[in-house]
């Protein structure tokens, strides 16, 4: 019996860390992330800490501008 195990590609965002990178982009702080998405700051400042890493930047600005290029290059739909 085989067991299948889903590969996750490491640079690619989860859902919950494009969800606080969404808020990031409206212009959130961590705070107000954590109060609209139900999260400790802790774990906003996680996913954001994450997103860095994944998306290979090292702040906020940078961060969002390269998550919605990626958005752009793989719209929904």
């Amino acid at each position: 019996l085989k067991l299948m195990v889903e590969r996750r590609d490491p640079d690619r965002l989860s859902p919950r860390e494009m969800e606080v990178y969404r808020w990031v982009a409206e212009g959130k702080t961590n705070e107000e992330i954590s109060i609209i998405l139900g999260l400790s700051i802790n774990s906003v400042k996680t996913y954001i800490r994450r997103g860095l890493i994944k998306l290979g930047v090292e702040n906020r600005t940078a961060a969002v501008a390269a998550w919605k290029s990626r958005l752009d290059c793989h719209p929904k739909g």
